[in-house]
C-alpha cells in the first residue's frame, strides 16, 4: 500500500531540502585554487596596508592640527587622505569578503593593528612597553593559528 499522499509530499520535500544543503562540491583545478588564495593574500595585505596609512594620515593630520594654530592646509589634506584610503579600503575589503569567509577574512585583517603599533613606533617615535610588545606578539600568533587552520 503507497504511503499516504501527504506524506509522500514531505518525503520528497526534505529530499529537496538535503540535496540543496549539500550541493555536490565541484572541484577546482589546483591552479585556479592557488590563484585564488594568492588573490586573496594580496587583497588582505592591501586592506592591512589601507588601513594602516589611513591611521598614519590621520595621526599626521591631527598631529599638524594640534600644532598649528594658523589653520594651515596640510593637516586637513592629511585627513583627507586618510578618508580617502579608507574609502579605497572598503572596496578591497568588500571584494575580501565575496572571495573568503569572515571566519578567516577578520582574524588576518585584524593584523592592522600590529602594523599600527609599528608606525607608530617607528614614525612617530611613540613609546612601547614590554606589555605591549608582548601583546602585539600575541595577535600576531593568533592571526597565524587561524591562517594555518584556513578559518
Amino acid at each position: 500500500m503507497p504511503p499516504p499522499p501527504h506524506l509522500e509530499c514531505s518525503r520528497r520535500a526534505s529530499h529537496y531540502v538535503r540535496r540543496q544543503r549539500h550541493p555536490r562540491a565541484t572541484r577546482t583545478p589546483i591552479a585556479a585554487r592557488l590563484s585564488m588564495n594568492l588573490d586573496l593574500m594580496i587583497l588582505l595585505a592591501a586592506s592591512i596596508a589601507c588601513d594602516v596609512s589611513g591611521q598614519t594620515f590621520f595621526k599626521l593630520g591631527a598631529m599638524g592640527i594640534a600644532r598649528d594654530a594658523s589653520r594651515s592646509l596640510m593637516p586637513v589634506l592629511w585627513v583627507v587622505g586618510g578618508l580617502l584610503v579608507y574609502a579605497i579600503e572598503i572596496f578591497v575589503w568588500l571584494r575580501v569578503l565575496a572571495i573568503a569567509p569572515l571566519t578567516l577574512a577578520a582574524p588576518i585583517a585584524s593584523l592592522n593593528y600590529i602594523g599600527v603599533v609599528l608606525a607608530g613606533r617607528w614614525l612617530f617615535n611613540e613609546h612601547m612597553t614590554t606589555r605591549q610588545w608582548v601583546g602585539s606578539g600575541f595577535v600576531t600568533l593568533g592571526v597565524i593559528a587561524v591562517a594555518l587552520t584556513g578559518g
